[in-house]
């Protein structure tokens, strides 16, 4: 009796060992955010990306104008020096 009984205790062993693999297996392989956690970060990186195309837009924007004004500047001093 103490051999099927043994055999049993075994099974009943390796049966609580699966479940546990299982369920370990389970928490190891999901998702670390939540679909809408996921939705929200992309929605936020799309927001950062186009928050820095536009900064690299305006910066462009200025430096031309920058450049502008100093050939602006320039024309105004040459113009001042040839009248004086």
């Amino acid at each position: 009796m103490s051999g099927v009984s043994g055999q049993k205790v075994e099974r009943v062993g390796q049966q609580r060992k699966n479940r546990l693999e299982r369920a370990l297996g389970k928490l190891a392989n999901a998702p670390k955010e939540t679909k809408r956690q996921r939705e929200e970060a992309e929605r936020w990186n799309q927001f950062k990306e186009g928050t820095e195309r536009r900064q690299a837009e305006i910066k462009e924007i200025a430096a031309r104008s920058d450049a502008k004004i100093k050939a602006l500047v320039e024309e105004m001093q040459r113009r001042n020096t040839r009248l004086s």
